[in-house]
């Protein structure tokens, strides 16, 4: 585990949505994977942004938040220092989200 980096930018993936459109087409999108270890990249002195224009502490708080969602039954607190526990290493779905307002990132 000590060797293994902080931040790993994983190869692109790309997703069809479940949901066909009106003319019956299938948009296909293409996310950056990102495989995060928060609990080290905030002991960093000058650590990277993980996305552009973002802070770190942002993204943080947005994975605890989804996945909040998905579990309430566990709870933030609970779910944070699961996120934020040494060892522990995030995979965030980063994709361009254009179209709608211009240049954004969402995480997913």
């Amino acid at each position: 585990m000590a060797n293994e980096s902080i931040i790993t930018c994983l190869p692109l993936a790309t997703f069809k949505e479940k949901q066909k459109d009106r003319d019956g087409g299938q948009r296909v999108f293409t996310v950056s994977p990102i495989r995060v270890d928060f609990y080290r990249l905030f002991r960093m002195i000058t650590p990277p942004l993980l996305i552009p224009e973002v802070q770190n502490t942002d993204v943080l708080c947005t994975v605890v938040a989804l996945y909040d969602v998905c579990l309430p039954e566990v709870g933030p607190e609970d779910v944070h220092s699961t996120v934020y526990s040494p060892g522990a290493s995030t995979i965030l779905l980063v994709r361009d989200e254009k179209g709608k307002t211009g240049r954004g990132l969402m995480v997913e």
